[in-house]
């Protein structure tokens, strides 16, 4: 890896740092802990089955919905969970990005 490029790696991690603080303060000044957080995300219609399946392996969800776009070829997916902490939101939010075609609304 070049120079350049390392400083470039840095730099995103920089800014991931950055929003990722942001988001948290956000989130504590929202919401009294702990409180029921609604997740939402969009998933290829294809990786609905392993986001299920995660899903079910990582946090006690309740109200969970399923719709299917238009076209069928994605799905929204929402449900909520009892957060006791606003990390507990982002490591969730980290969980789910392994998923390809897997966007957090």
């Amino acid at each position: 890896m070049t120079n350049n490029q390392n400083h470039q790696v840095n730099k995103n991690e920089d800014k991931n740092e950055n929003d990722n603080e942001k988001f948290l303060q956000l989130l504590d000044a929202q919401y009294t802990w702990p409180d029921y957080y609604m997740f939402r995300f969009v998933v290829q219609a294809a990786g609905e089955v392993d986001f299920m399946h995660l899903l079910s392996k990582l946090v006690e969800a309740e109200k969970i919905s399923v719709t299917p776009s238009k076209t069928g070829k994605f799905k929204s997916i929402s449900f909520r969970v009892l957060i006791h902490k606003s990390q507990e939101v982002v490591e969730v939010y980290h969980h789910f990005q392994g998923i390809p075609g897997t966007i957090r609304i």
